[in-house]
């Protein structure tokens, strides 16, 4: 299971919005979980974040008055 630091980490990245930062810490859990021989959770969370590094990002269109 993941570290107290690194939850913490992930929580306040997740609410900060840095979203590169929050994938980085999910793959430093993955790294984590699979030194200790949780392979299947640490591929888990390699393949969500691949995920949703792969999707399209949303663009907000601004209103112009």
């Amino acid at each position: 299971m993941a570290t107290g630091e690194q939850l913490k980490s992930m929580i306040k990245t997740h609410f900060s919005g840095d979203k590169e930062q929050f994938s980085t810490v999910a793959l430093r859990i993955a790294a984590h979980e699979a030194k200790n021989g949780h392979q299947r959770i640490a591929r888990d969370i390699r393949s969500l974040v691949e995920e949703y590094k792969n999707q399209p990002q949303k663009v907000v269109r601004l209103k112009r008055e």
